[in-house]
């Protein structure tokens, strides 16, 4: 079973009375509802508490908004799933939507993390192993975990190079890693498509203008993909090395009548990904040395 570390260094946990002390440096961590917080509110930046806070207020809603993404979900998660073995550990579980994906595919060594402990509570309730930690500060000692996952745009929210910088730090050599994001262009493009019909409403005119204009602000995020070789380059400075990054379209209204065909996810030739995708599959594996 994969073991926790103090992320402050990394030292073994010892379970003293409904919490988590660290061997070496004595802090110690709180275990609510049989689920451990490893975060440090002292540590977190303020991004990082809004994200928390975001995510603990939607997580009544996480189900419909999961429900959202329809069939799409499948072609997304099964590159995921195909890297998934040995110790798996996904980065922003939610409410275990996934974990319980993985546990179908066979995999018996995961667990999940969140930022959310709202959003952890649901995951533990629904029966998985989980953390409530930041993806920027894992857990997890050095080099021991076998793949490491983040699936439904998790990453969207987190301090990019630093998630990446944890990834390569808990992998171990030849290890894999995934992750999804969305495309910069097409989230763009699909929030001016869905804004349209609101011109047409005295209450909502000038945002569904702003949107499709491109001045709305929070529709399209840092972490957005706008340059696919960057995102390589992202990557390499922290031992991990990109083995293949595919690319899914989605047009409003035309992507939910796909999803009663099954084919609600439209594959983007590789040179067009950063310009044509919105769902963006990253594969890859950590560097042996």
């Amino acid at each position: 079973m994969i073991s926790l570390a103090c992320p402050l260094c990394y030292g073994d946990l010892r379970n003293v009375m409904s919490s988590l002390i660290c061997a070496r440096c004595d802090a110690r961590f709180p275990i609510a509802d049989g689920v451990p917080n490893l975060t440090l509110a002292s540590t977190l930046t303020a991004d990082q508490a809004r994200v928390a806070r975001d995510w603990d207020a939607m997580a009544d809603q996480y189900h419909a908004i999961i429900r959202g993404i329809g069939n799409r979900a499948d072609a997304i998660d099964r590159p995921l799933l195909e890297i998934a073995t040995g110790a798996v550990v996904e980065v922003g579980c939610g409410d275990g939507r996934f974990l319980a994906r993985l546990r179908a595919h066979g995999v018996r060594d995961a667990l999940g993390v969140d930022i959310s402990s709202a959003m952890a509570s649901l995951a533990a309730r629904n029966g998985h192993r989980v953390v409530v930690a930041p993806a920027e500060s894992l857990p997890l000692a050095d080099r021991s975990i076998d793949c490491c996952l983040s699936a439904y745009y998790s990453l969207r929210y987190a301090d990019l190079d630093r998630a990446m910088a944890e990834f390569g730090r808990v992998l171990r050599p030849g290890g894999r890693f995934g992750f999804t994001l969305l495309g910069a262009r097409a989230t763009r493009f699909s929030a001016a498509i869905v804004a349209l019909p609101l011109l047409f409403h005295q209450e909502t005119t000038w945002t569904a203008a702003d949107t499709i204009v491109g001045r709305a602000r929070g529709i399209v995020l840092p972490n957005d993909v706008r340059d696919v070789d960057e995102l390589r380059k992202l990557c390499l400075v922290n031992a991990l090395t990109t083995d293949r990054i595919t690319g899914f379209a989605r047009a409003p209204y035309l992507s939910g009548i796909l999803d009663r065909f099954d084919r609600g996810a439209l594959p983007v030739p590789s040179n067009l990904i950063a310009a044509l995708a919105y769902d963006i599959v990253v594969i890859g594996h950590r560097s042996v040395l």
